[in-house]
């Protein structure tokens, strides 16, 4: 998994796994594998041992999601 190496806008948040997992309906290990297939975003290095996700890219992929979950009537 490579971590994205984009900079970090003025004002951009950076949100930690446990918040990330709270807004969308996967576990932790799920998570991770979407990050490996390519669809969710990658994570920013913040430390040594810690990432981040960048919450703009987190809300865009949930509006992506969210049409597809939506069934026809």
């Amino acid at each position: 998994m490579s971590k994205s190496d984009k900079p970090i806008r003025r004002g951009e948040y950076l949100i930690r796994i446990n918040d990330v997992l709270k807004r969308i309906p996967v576990s932790r290990s799920s998570f991770y594998a979407g990050i490996r297939a390519g669809h969710y975003p990658q994570p920013v290095r913040v430390g040594k041992r810690t990432v981040a996700w960048r919450e703009p890219e987190i809300d865009q992929m949930i509006a992506d999601l969210k049409p597809s979950l939506i069934l026809p009537q």
